[in-house]
């Protein structure tokens, strides 16, 4: 219920700064999706409960994009992704003090749960946060800061592993390779750095846990063994024929909302879940979002070549979808708006709308003051001010 206050207070605040009119073609996509994904409920068996569970990936989606909106420069955008990092900092450590002080109730079947979350959830959550402090980690700052990053992207990375999750694997290893890729041709020593990480996990897991016979050790063995791979397609396999027989029922414009109780059917896929509740309608809205974003990606790569920040957020939003539509085949927590994963994607897709409008701050300012309510646009032009004169 807070994360849902949250995201509504903050689909508020876009309203109030009229947001929606200024979207670029990629975030207004995606706002026209979310915006059929939650009215689909309407045509569910149980509409109310429907409406506030498909309504908060609305919410949520648009508080992820909005508040990329809500800059005026890349610097203020670092500064709002740095902040979002110490949060992460303070969340992991949090989530960590709860097993180390109370395993035998967080570890449920020798694989990390909490406070009634699934292995699999914890672990798609730590994800995308992995991924954006190993960004924040390869971004000029100080010492105390980068080591601050480092130790929570180890802390985080061990607890994907402890989760046994092995969608989540996929996005930190995706989501990396796009996120390494400007810093292996300017940055060698930093890269080489940044593979303490995983080699600072695994001895953990193989030496220091392995040693104590740590059920933690579980959700390691379960990622890196080889002997259960065929395990979760069976396991999923009867989900999905289920879900694609709800969509034969109403293949145009789906059921609405596939639950159980009140809370919404994991079928875990993306894809198949937005088939059988928003139909084949719903199915194209998503596929014009997905359509745009690799010229999007390759075109903005091109223009801000020699923009270092510019160009390193362009990988960044890259690494976050990339992992994320990766994760939805297998997953489909992306499109539960009380995920991190679902401001997440928000997220990347607004850097990856914007990204170019921030390079130039004063073509942002002209439009934004064209939009933006005007007490918004007096508050916008004041921070810039500020930032201004302390450069100077």
């Amino acid at each position: 219920m807070a994360r849902a206050g949250i995201s509504l207070l903050g689909f508020i605040f876009c309203y109030q700064t009229n947001l929606i009119q200024r979207l670029n073609p990629i975030a207004k996509s995606l706002w026209s999706f979310a915006l059929l994904f939650a009215i689909s409920a309407l045509w569910s068996d149980n509409i109310a409960w429907g409406l506030f569970n498909k309504s908060l990936f609305l919410l949520t989606a648009t508080l992820g994009f909005g508040s990329v909106y809500s800059v005026t420069s890349t610097e203020d955008l670092l500064k709002r992704l740095r902040l979002l990092g110490f949060v992460a900092a303070f969340s992991s450590l949090g989530l960590l003090y709860m097993v180390a002080t109370a395993p035998a109730e967080e570890l449920g079947e020798k694989r990390l749960t909490s406070g009634g979350s699934k292995a699999n959830i914890i672990g798609a959550s730590a994800a995308p946060l992995f991924l954006l402090c190993l960004f924040l980690l390869l971004r000029p700052q100080k010492a105390l800061h980068r080591g601050i990053h480092f130790s929570t992207a180890i802390v985080l990375l061990s607890i994907i592993m402890a989760t046994g999750s092995r969608g989540s694997f996929m996005m930190v290893a995706l989501g990396s390779i796009f996120i390494m890729r400007p810093v292996l041709k300017k940055n060698m020593f930093m890269a080489t750095f940044i593979i303490l990480i995983p080699v600072v996990v695994y001895y953990l897991f193989t030496e220091t846990l392995s040693g104590s016979q740590a059920p933690t050790t579980s959700g390691f063995e379960r990622i890196t063994s080889t002997e259960d791979g065929t395990r979760s397609a069976d396991t999923r396999a009867p989900v999905w024929d289920w879900a694609m027989k709800r969509f034969k029922t109403s293949p145009v414009i789906g059921v609405g909302w596939m639950h159980f109780g009140n809370n919404s059917a994991n079928v875990h896929s993306v894809y198949i879940l937005i088939l059988a509740e928003c139909g084949l309608i719903g199915a194209l809205l998503f596929f014009l979002v997905l359509i745009k974003l690799p010229s999007t990606f390759l075109s903005h790569l091109q223009i801000t070549e020699h923009h270092s920040a510019s160009y390193d957020l362009t990988f960044f939003a890259g690494g976050v979808l990339a992992a994320h539509l990766l994760h939805g085949m297998v997953e489909s927590s992306t499109l539960f708006g009380s995920t991190v994963n679902c401001l997440f994607f928000g997220l990347g897709i607004g850097i990856l709308d914007r990204v170019l409008e921030l390079d130039s701050s004063q073509p942002v300012l002209e439009k934004e003051q064209e939009n933006l309510h005007p007490w918004a646009f007096q508050r916008q032009l004041h921070n810039r001010s500020s930032h201004t004169n302390a450069s100077t």
